[in-house]
């Protein structure tokens, strides 16, 4: 069993978000869960370990939704079939994209 290096509380989300490699092209990747300090994620894109992201992930609240958009880096990729799945750490966040997402978790159950 593997050593948990996760400090936050991971909660289990399914939709769409937005990745890019030097802010150019953009492509898309189904969230799988998110936390404060990041996000895993499936994608048919390939992508390496320690590939600097630049990603934009809606956050749905009842005052309007809030887009984050942060540098994240990839921190472990696992390969299924023709499918991708990337662990993402978040750069550390600006003060408005913390709050936004700390409100968007706390509408959420933790996973299990």
């Amino acid at each position: 069993m593997g050593i948990e290096r996760r400090q936050s509380a991971r909660y289990q989300i399914s939709q769409s978000i937005k990745l890019s490699m030097g802010h150019e092209s953009f492509f898309e990747a189904e969230s799988v869960d998110l936390g404060a300090g990041g996000l895993r994620c499936r994608s048919t894109y390939a992508l390496e370990p320690l590939t600097r992201i630049f990603l934009m992930l809606r956050l749905p609240s009842d005052s309007g939704d809030y887009t984050l958009q942060t540098e994240a880096s990839v921190v472990h990729v696992r390969r299924m079939d023709e499918v991708y799945e990337y662990g993402i750490q978040f750069d550390p966040l600006e003060q408005a994209d913390r709050d936004a997402l700390n409100a968007h978790l706390a509408s959420l159950s933790p996973e299990p």
